[in-house]
């Protein structure tokens, strides 16, 4: 497991549910994505880089059975997520 899991992992432990835009807030504090400015078609938006590459970072994890949950209702661990935290975390 690497670091940035780790931190992602973490992160979403503290916060459950947490959506991408809080949680790319928290592993990616000094990310240039948070200031730069997007227009993908839905509207022009500042910082949502960040969210889309940690909404992706994520739907990995969901792949690997890690987290569940969605952009609208948030993600949070599973129990297949908080043994990897916890065997980490000793």
């Amino acid at each position: 497991m690497t670091k940035f899991l780790l931190k992602v992992l973490s992160e979403i432990a503290k916060r459950q549910p947490v959506r991408a835009t809080e949680l790319a807030k928290a592993v990616l504090p000094d990310s240039h994505m948070h200031g730069r400015s997007y227009n993908t078609g839905n509207g022009a938006c500042k910082g949502k880089g960040a969210w889309l590459w940690i909404g992706s970072y994520v739907g990995k994890l969901r792949q690997k059975e890690l987290v569940h949950g969605s952009w609208v209702e948030g993600y949070q661990l599973t129990d297949k997520g908080k043994a990897e935290l916890a065997k980490k975390a000793k």
